[in-house]
This record gives C-alpha cells, sequence and structure tokens, in this order.
C-alpha cells in the first residue's frame, strides 16, 4: 500500500497540482523510532511530502472498559 500511495504521489507532483502535499501517520507505543520515520518521509529520495502530521494513539479504548 505505502508503495503504490508515493507513486501516486510523484505522479501528482508531475501533473499542475501546486498544493501542499502531506502525509498523515499514526503512531502508538508500539510504534519504533518515529523521529527516524517522519524524517525519512520528508526527506526520502523522492522528496514526496511538504509535511508530516502525526497522531499518538493514546490506547483510550482499550482501556476505556478496566
Amino acid at each position: 500500500m505505502y508503495r503504490r500511495d508515493v507513486e501516486n504521489v510523484k505522479l501528482l507532483r508531475q501533473t499542475v497540482f501546486k498544493g501542499e502535499v502531506i502525509a498523515r501517520m499514526a503512531s502508538s507505543n508500539e510504534t519504533d523510532n518515529v523521529f527516524r520515520q517522519v524524517l525519512w518521509l520528508l526527506f526520502n529520495h523522492e522528496r514526496s511530502f511538504d509535511s508530516v502530521h502525526w497522531q499518538l494513539d493514546a490506547l483510550f479504548r482499550r482501556n476505556d472498559f478496566k
């Protein structure tokens, strides 16, 4: 899935679209090295995204009924 998304962003960049392209990611306590992953999205060889919006999964649903 991710590879297809990046390919679609490359196609978008080749068109007349001049807007901001934003990556959105979510992370939980099981995510390893969020900082490295955000940097990769911003500075990979394709330079696909202008910014990254990310959110923490605080696992509220998992603990709602304890």
